[in-house]
């Protein structure tokens, strides 16, 4: 039986004021480079401030706000 828990999905799933973890980067080495350079590393919690399928996502990740592109939200696997 699967534990609900340790499934990951992709943060374009998420909505706004939804809460999230890192749990890895999908992308090549450029992107998952610039992810860690912006403070979006594996481990770390995040909340959408807003975002949804179509349109790009504003994160908020301690006190800093970031702006990714759905397609880039496709890349970053959470729980």
């Amino acid at each position: 039986m699967e534990n609900i828990n340790l499934i990951s999905k992709s943060l374009s799933n998420l909505h706004t004021g939804e809460k999230g973890i890192v749990t890895s980067l999908k992308g090549g080495k450029d992107f998952r480079n610039k992810m860690l350079a912006l403070g979006l590393v594996p481990g770390k919690e995040f909340e959408i401030l807003k975002g949804n399928k179509n349109g790009p996502f504003v994160l908020k990740i301690d006190e800093t706000r970031l702006m990714l592109g759905c397609g880039m939200a496709e890349k970053i696997m959470i729980k």
